[in-house]
């Protein structure tokens, strides 16, 4: 009899369990002589896996997983640290935020201030330098440079840390 199950499936009932290479599906015996009428009662445990992007997981999802009963010390281990290797990436996203917020705020006072700069005009005749406006407009965008670097360091940071919350969950295989 073929039997549809995952690798690491326990299986009792059968006088013995083959594996079918042409089909490659694991095949459970059963012995009957000639003429006669078994009855069995056969049954499968089969382990269930659901495979889910690692950046779809949250500290939160894993401190559950970590506490349940069912799994093995080690890997609520490997789960409890693979749930505060993803704190550090939630704390990366959550100061990605706010840098995101804050660069949409300097652009928005950019724009107000060089509408100022323009509506104004250069009637003075004197160097931009001595401009107000224009020191404000130089500051921020020399502000807006800085944080969109550090958006750019953040999201490095963010990857690296996925890998290593990754790598932490390897251990479960």
């Amino acid at each position: 009899m073929a039997l549809d199950i995952v690798k690491n499936a326990s299986v009792r009932g059968f006088d013995e369990v083959d594996f079918d290479e042409a089909s490659e599906k694991p095949l459970g015996v059963l012995r009957v002589a000639p003429r006669s009428k078994l009855e069995r009662e056969v049954t499968l445990d089969e382990a269930l896996q659901r495979s889910v992007g690692v950046r779809s997981l949250s500290a939160r999802v894993l401190r559950e997983k970590s506490d349940l009963a069912a799994l093995s010390a080690a890997d609520r281990l490997t789960l409890g640290a693979a749930a505060r290797l993803f704190e550090d990436v939630e704390r990366t996203d959550k100061e990605t935020a706010a840098k995101r917020s804050s660069i949409d705020r300097i652009e928005s006072d950019l724009a107000r201030l060089r509408e100022h700069l323009e509506a104004l005009g250069d009637k003075s005749g004197s160097p931009a330098g001595a401009n107000p406006l224009v020191v404000r407009i130089l500051a921020l965008e020399d502000e807006l440079s800085g944080a969109r670097r550090r958006v750019e360091q953040l999201g490095a940071q963010r990857e690296a840390r996925l890998a290593a919350v990754k790598g932490e969950l390897e251990r479960l295989r």
